[in-house]
């Protein structure tokens, strides 16, 4: 099986996908959540911002800050889909897209 195109964890061998060109944190904790269970942790925020975003200040941290200590729990509580967001035939959310580096969400989540 190949692995091309993602991070495998070997303690949980769960693979993160590897985020798309100007792929928003949401959407992209939404498609890793279909790939990869949670495990307690930011490691799917952690990669996707030494993926897209090294340069800015550890995201992790801040988020921790805010009181958010994994993975689902950012994506459940802080963000909410909005009700304009754009889905594909399986009924995923369809990135519209940012700025590359940048750790604002699409306009899929308020």
């Amino acid at each position: 099986m190949s692995t091309e195109g993602t991070i495998m964890d070997s303690t949980l061998n769960n693979a993160l996908p590897v985020p798309v060109i100007e792929e928003c944190l949401a959407c992209y904790l939404d498609r890793a959540m279909y790939t990869a269970s949670c495990d307690g942790t930011l490691r799917a925020i952690e990669y996707f911002a030494e993926t897209v975003a090294p340069s800015q200040h550890p995201l992790a941290t801040v988020i921790k800050a805010d009181g958010i200590h994994c993975d689902c729990e950012y994506r459940m509580n802080a963000s909410r889909v909005a009700g304009t967001a754009e889905r594909d035939a399986r009924g995923r959310n369809t990135c519209q897209g940012t700025s590359s580096g940048s750790l604002t969400p699409c306009p899929n989540w308020s």
